[in-house]
């Protein structure tokens, strides 16, 4: 609701003075080029947290992404409160643009969607691997047996993963893996990770799912929640190179035969 709640503010504080600009004209003695470099400076607003500023707003949770936006938007209204001069439209425009960009780039994640064959693979797979930023900027590869999805949203717990957790805490930039190795397909999940507070409704649910499904005697240190900024598929050469081509059945088959392992029921 943040996400959305930013962008209709930003387009609505971005459409507030358009009308202004013909009185502007007839008062102040605005010319077509001066006008004109107002709407470029939006522009460049606009398109800077979506290109050189993408990294920080990609970093930055929901809820700050969201105030963020709203105070520029704020900012930018304020300075254009008394325009009498080409400079004042100018230097309001430039957060405006900018407010707009990052509600755009969180408007973005929420339309990426976890689909049914996503939350299949992670089943079927069981094992992810997640990846984080070390201090020294080197990677860290986790594997992860709770990724989850749940009412459209990935959730991974910390069991025995405290590198993680810590990398996560200074930069919640993620990627996560999960390959089915039969299928010899996957997905890869890029985005931000949020650590969500112990007494958190979401973070007991995935605590109590863990704990149903390994044990009592699991700990569950953290809970993480994924905001997916980008999910591409994975395909092993099986898929793509192989010719003729083969298909799904064809190819869980050859692994079974080549992991040495049949499916139950077989």
């Amino acid at each position: 609701m943040s996400a959305v709640a930013s962008l209709v503010a930003s387009f609505a504080a971005a459409a507030a003075p358009i009308p202004l600009y013909n009185v502007y004209r007839a008062e102040d003695a605005f010319t077509n080029a001066g006008i004109s470099m107002a709407v470029v400076a939006y522009a460049f607003g606009t398109i800077a947290p979506l290109s050189m500023l993408g990294r920080l707003s990609n970093q930055l949770s929901s809820r700050l992404s969201a105030v963020t936006s709203l105070g520029l938007l704020l900012l930018g209204r304020l300075l254009s409160l008394n325009v009498h001069a080409v400079d004042i439209p100018l230097a309001g425009r430039l957060p405006v643009g900018v407010g707009i960009g990052f509600a755009k780039n969180e408007a973005r994640m929420y339309m990426i969607e976890i689909t049914a064959d996503m939350e299949a693979i992670i089943k079927q797979a069981i094992l992810s691997f997640v990846a984080t930023v070390n201090e020294d900027g080197t990677p860290n590869l986790s594997p992860k047996a709770s990724l989850t999805v749940t009412n459209g949203v990935l959730y991974f717990a910390d069991i025995a993963s405290p590198r993680t957790i810590l990398n996560l805490k200074r930069n919640p930039a993620v990627e996560i893996n999960v390959v089915d190795i039969f299928q010899r397909r996957g997905y890869r999940f890029k985005g931000r990770a949020l650590i969500l507070p112990p007494d958190d409704a979401e973070s007991l649910m995935i605590a109590n799912w863990v704990r149903e499904t390994n044990g009592p005697e699991y700990p569950v240190d953290h809970v993480v929640k994924i905001e997916a900024t980008s999910i591409t598929p994975l395909l092993s050469p099986a898929h793509v190179f192989a010719q003729p081509p083969r298909d799904q059945n064809e190819i869980r088959s050859t692994y079974y035969q080549k992991y040495g392992v049949k499916p139950i029921g077989a």
